[in-house]
């Protein structure tokens, strides 16, 4: 293995003449300095080793540099000293402790972010290249996902409770390759593919302990101001909110486990299961997530609701039973119209739209005890027939991100339940994430994508 090194110049310093004597037999393709005494006299204690990889022409090598030293480290005792690792202008600085390897960051090099500082003011920044903590990998992002929160910010500045206050890096739908680790992480290594989940809760609260950390008031969001997003060249996250996806996943399917796990989140709450009929309000990507989600829960039919009929065409392209365009239609025409296409009343309704007229036809059109859950945020107070809703036990029930769903959704994906090929997208570079915020408004496409890794 490590002739396939060939390309690499490779020096190493020991106190151990054996080890040498190893390396030398090993390959001819390294270049080898050794020098000094061993411990207490001792021949088989390696006392320190320092090894530089200083021009690596190839990333297959860099990739290959790592399972080599893997592959020959040595005894908790035989192996104490560092060594760092150099890859075009990326730096990784490792300390050997006991056989044990802790990793600080020491990157060189631009981090270009797409920053908001305030209504319809977004600009490139260039920032340091951040260094992970203990508990932390480093990741250079790779696919980002514009979502509608990120516009609704670079509009307004602002969303519900939350204000923008001092200049924040956008983005939250995010997938990228591990780039360095952080000296506890265990699980991961360098190159590793992975998606993001954007939150980071206190992991210490009631709510947290309760396996529902969604609702933690201590949660940190990407892109929830005062938190910084993921449109960057590179950004630190916490490890035990990041995901290895799998091989036959695209990039593009590791930024949108974000919303597909809103969708997981959302069908669990209506404990959507095989042979349900069910009700989708609103043909966005939201809702589009959502039909792909109940279909592959077990939904025998759905019915997706809109006003826009190339929405409804590609809800019916990627697995709709049934379309209504519900423009210009009374209320109870609607009910009517849905009961009769789904053969009777749905078990549950998700309103991914945020409109209040969608919310009442949820309400409306559910069987009794069924559920309508509000994923689609609109206005902050709405009308509802809630005396129809309290005489037939409707539910009407609230989510909020999620919880405990990325490896759910991860499984969906790469099993072939849910198939995100068919959702329409166009292609943005990080230098041009304004054109991509515009193309966003512009509505033609389910999903915007910003690729910030430069190296592709």
């Amino acid at each position: 293995a490590l002739a396939s090194l060939h390309h690499s110049i490779v020096h190493y310093s020991t106190g151990s003449s054996s080890v040498a004597r190893f390396f030398d037999s090993c390959s001819s393709g390294i270049s080898q300095r050794f020098g000094g005494t061993s411990a207490f006299g001792e021949p088989r204690v390696l006392i320190g080793a320092y090894i530089q990889f200083r021009y690596i022409r190839r990333i297959a090598d860099f990739q290959m540099a790592f399972r080599i030293f893997n592959a020959v480290r040595f005894s908790s005792d035989f192996l104490n000293g560092h060594f760092v690792v150099a890859n075009f202008n990326r730096f990784t600085h490792k300390t050997v402790n006991n056989g044990k390897i802790f990793e600080r960051n020491i990157m060189k090099g631009k981090n270009l972010c797409t920053v908001l500082h305030g209504k319809n003011d977004i600009r490139m920044e260039e920032r340091e290249i951040p260094s992970p903590k203990p508990n932390q990998v480093l990741v250079r992002i790779n696919t980002v996902g514009i979502c509608g929160t990120d516009v609704h910010y670079w509009q307004h500045a602002t969303l519900g409770p939350y204000t923008l206050k001092k200049p924040m890096v956008l983005g939250h739908e995010s997938s990228g390759i591990v780039a360095g680790l952080g000296s506890e992480v265990v699980g991961f290594k360098v190159g590793d593919r992975i998606a993001l989940e954007p939150g980071v809760p206190c992991r210490m609260c009631i709510h947290c302990k309760s396996g529902i950390y969604n609702m933690c008031e201590q949660m940190r969001f990407f892109a929830n101001p005062p938190d910084d997003g993921a449109l960057a060249r590179y950004i630190v996250h916490d490890a035990d909110f990041c995901y290895k996806i799998a091989d036959n996943m695209t990039m593009e399917d590791g930024a949108l486990l974000e919303p597909l796990s809103v969708a997981v989140h959302a069908t669990r709450r209506a404990n959507v299961t095989i042979g349900q009929k069910i009700l989708v309000l609103g043909a966005g990507p939201v809702g589009l997530v959502n039909l792909l989600t109940a279909r592959a829960m077990g939904a025998s039919k759905v019915l997706i609701t809109d006003v826009v009929n190339s929405r409804l065409q590609m809800a019916k392209d990627i697995g709709a039973d049934e379309i209504l365009n519900v423009s210009g239609m009374k209320q109870s025409e609607i009910v009517e119209e849905i009961i009769e296409r789904l053969g009777g009343r749905p078990d549950a309704a998700l309103e991914c739209a945020g409109v209040a007229s969608s919310l009442e036809t949820g309400v409306l059109a559910v069987k009794s005890r069924g559920a309508v859950v509000t994923i689609g945020l609109g206005a902050e107070r709405v009308e509802l027939p809630i005396v129809d809703a309290a005489l037939r036990e409707v539910d009407i029930l609230g989510v909020f991100r999620y919880t405990n769903t990325w490896p759910t959704a991860i499984e969906m994906v790469s099993s072939g339940k849910v198939s995100l090929s068919g959702l329409t997208r166009a292609h943005f570079k990080l230098e041009q994430s304004k054109e991509a915020f515009n193309k966003f408004l512009k509505g033609d496409v389910v999903k915007v994508f910003i690729h910030c890794d430069d190296s592709e």
